[in-house]
């Protein structure tokens, strides 16, 4: 299955395959294939396919990591570098707004700044490049993202509520 998720205009597309959690010790056999497009007509098309962009043990790490983002269990921002540094996840966990210096007014009722993730994908020109594309999810797709990565990790099937939705919505395809 492949993840769609529309970032506010930039289509994100996203297929893990060849998963094998046994190969955690084994980093050079245990690449999943990965295809993914990040894209918003007319300006951006960057696509890649069969990309090792991640190990399996990053997959079922970042189901973890990102369960704990959503049940508010961070209390630091978190950065995710993995093994190739195609992409790279910064975590915000839930934060009181009235503890910003930078900040001098607060309005009642929005005192707290909600979860969310930059996720930063890095191009590649002949090697790596300093050029990149970041773009923000929010609580919702957070959870798209987690479940997917459920999904491919096997913590979570296609049998599952919140799967199904997923598939009804759209944001998986087969």
């Amino acid at each position: 299955m492949k993840l769609r998720l529309d970032l506010r205009g930039i289509i994100v597309q996203l297929r893990i395959r060849g998963y094998n959690p046994g190969l955690k010790d084994d980093c050079f056999n245990a690449w999943c294939k990965v295809d993914f497009s990040f894209s918003s007509e007319p300006w951006l098309n960057y696509e890649q396919n069969d990309a090792e962009v991640f190990v399996s043990y990053e997959v079922s790490d970042l189901y973890f990591i990102l369960k704990r983002l959503l049940c508010d269990e961070l209390t630091e921002i978190e950065e995710l570098d993995m093994r190739e540094p195609d992409f790279n996840f910064t975590l915000h966990p839930k934060f009181d707004i009235r503890n910003d210096p930078k900040v001098a007014y607060v309005a009642l009722g929005h005192e707290i700044r909600d979860i969310f993730m930059d996720w930063r994908v890095c191009f590649w020109h002949d090697g790596l490049t300093p050029n990149y594309l970041s773009v923000s999810l929010k609580r919702k797709e957070i959870q798209y993202l987690c479940n997917y990565f459920g999904l491919v990790t096997g913590q979570l099937s296609e049998t599952d509520p919140a799967v199904r939705s997923m598939a009804d919505a759209g944001v998986l395809i087969q």
